[in-house]
């Protein structure tokens, strides 16, 4: 009988290199919090040194802002990065607010959009700057209150947001 030679076990892996690269995320920028006099009410009178506007016609319980101080500093629908845009492996959206005002007893509220009502990533890429209408609600105390955004999608390039290829 043949003596066989000892091989060493050697491990091997595989790794997958892309050969090209695209991140491609979006936010809303809410019009309405960015005072805007065509989609902005007055200004809040419970935030006199904050960007905080009613929605045209609303109560000051209807209030959109950009918070840059106390408990509510980086809060609000007036931060781009606070409207999130998720894009699932289908291609459909939906938006999530995230980092909401103090008085509001959720983190996150879901958005219902009104106008267009299916919006998708070809859309949203091919259509720049089109006027999007969006509602939250969110409870503050026993009562639920609805907001009416309306904005823009924002394309930027920062990694909170999906990737795509």
């Amino acid at each position: 009988m043949e003596k066989k030679n000892y091989t060493r076990p050697i491990m091997g892996f595989e790794q997958f290199i892309p050969n090209e690269y695209c991140n491609v995320c979006f936010s809303l920028h809410c019009l309405v919090a960015a005072g805007d006099p065509n989609y902005a009410g007055r200004h809040s009178s419970y935030f006199p040194n904050e960007q905080a506007y009613l929605e045209p016609g609303g109560t000051e319980y209807s209030v959109h802002g950009k918070y840059t101080s106390g408990v509510n500093a980086g809060h609000g629908c007036g931060w781009d990065d606070n409207q999130v845009i998720r894009i699932s492996d289908s291609g459909a959206i939906s938006v999530m607010e995230i980092n909401t005002p103090d008085a509001i007893e959720q983190d996150e509220l879901p958005a219902v959009f009104v106008s267009p009502t299916n919006l998708t990533l070809e859309y949203l890429k091919n259509n720049p700057g089109t006027i999007i209408s969006w509602n939250t609600t969110g409870t503050i105390g026993h009562t639920s209150y609805t907001y009416r955004h309306k904005g823009i999608a924002i394309m930027n390039d920062t990694t909170k947001g999906p990737s795509h290829s």
